[in-house]
């Protein structure tokens, strides 16, 4: 009992660790063909917290395009960045696209 209530207070601290970007403008993305179908973003708002294992602040998020969803974000960021719209970024407390990034698993258009 006491490494499950462990590992669960573990797992909510890592929830409480996702950065998000409410009011940002996208104003950077970049893919690398040497390190894959990643699209690395950056705003001009920064997030207003990051997880541990963010370190590397050239950039606000990675998104991996391997799924369906995750090209239908990078559409709707594309977009954003075309139109200079406000959108609303959140990530996913873990940098397990790329290592010293973190994930992003959520993008708002702003209206």
């Amino acid at each position: 009992m006491k490494y499950l209530i462990t590992a669960l207070l573990f797992i909510y601290s890592l929830q409480t660790q996702a950065g998000k970007v409410d009011d940002g403008v996208i104003t950077k993305l970049a893919i690398n063909k040497n390190i894959g179908n990643t699209v690395f973003i950056y705003t001009n708002e920064a997030k207003d917290t990051d997880p541990q294992c963010q370190t590397n602040h050239a950039w606000r998020y990675v998104l991996e395009l391997q799924t369906d969803i995750d090209k239908s974000l990078f559409s709707m960021l594309l977009a954003a960045k075309a139109g200079g719209a406000k959108v609303r970024l959140n990530g996913n407390s873990l940098c397990d696209t790329f290592s010293s990034v973190e994930t992003l698993r959520y993008v708002e258009i702003k209206p």
